[in-house]
């Protein structure tokens, strides 16, 4: 398998054993309290599940979790700690998505590519900064239980500028995830240290593939992911 097998590519990574897993499932849908769950997939969540609140507005998903992606978790504690965020961000083993290439990243904004990546964005977002020019700081203001950053602090020649959940990810070109903290890169600006590709709900990619390779079935694979769901057939 190459690095990149585990996640989906559309029609274009189509299989012929993909289609039996498709046709041997027919009909089968997944459950809460009798309604469809809202049943939402990631590339890798980066050592931990994210809550629906981490990213967006509305009810919460009983069964969407903030759970540690991983058979024998380190012991961490409150993950909106940022001293125990850093801790697991500096794990790399016993974690079902351990090795592959999203589990955990790097990257460095100078304030010109941060300043760029707002020009471009902020105005679909409804938050334009005419004139501005700078960015010279960065700071996370509020942090999940699962490690996400809620609110970022960007300070810019136009004043303190606060993105949001999603909107972080909306905002910054090529953040691969908001499970992230934020170095200082002397010259070159910011160093955003994470893990995790995508808004980290419900099914990782990357960990489904490696329970499967532990001998998981899906159903204990559902059942890992999405606790207190029911798997049965559809009664059209």
């Amino acid at each position: 398998a190459t690095a990149n097998c585990q996640v989906y590519k559309g029609l274009s990574g189509v299989t012929a054993l993909t289609d039996k897993a498709v046709a041997s499932t027919q009909g089968q849908v997944l459950t809460y309290q009798g309604e469809l769950v809202d049943a939402l997939y990631t590339s890798a969540n980066g050592g931990t599940s994210a809550r629906y609140s981490d990213l967006w507005l509305g009810r919460e998903r009983p069964y969407l979790q903030a759970k540690p992606e991983s058979l024998r978790p380190p012991n961490l504690g409150r993950l909106d700690q940022e001293a125990n965020l850093k801790r697991l961000l500096g794990y790399r083993q016993d974690f079902n998505e351990s090795g592959s290439p999203a589990f955990r990243w790097v990257r460095t904004y100078s304030s010109a590519k941060l300043v760029a990546s707002l020009q471009e964005n902020l105005p679909t977002l409804g938050l334009a900064l005419p004139d501005l020019t700078t960015v010279t700081g960065l700071k996370v203001a509020e942090r999940s239980t699962s490690g996400r950053v809620l609110r970022l602090a960007v300070q810019t020649n136009r004043g303190e500028l606060t993105l949001s959940k999603d909107m972080i990810l909306s905002a910054i070109n090529q953040l691969p995830s908001t499970l992230f903290y934020v170095e200082s890169a002397g010259d070159k600006g910011f160093r955003l240290v994470g893990g995790g590709w995508g808004h980290g709900l419900g099914l990782s990619q990357y960990g489904s593939y490696g329970l499967a390779k532990r001998g998981w079935d899906y159903q204990r694979i559902l059942g890992f992911y999405f606790p207190q769901t029911n798997l049965s057939r559809w009664a059209s």
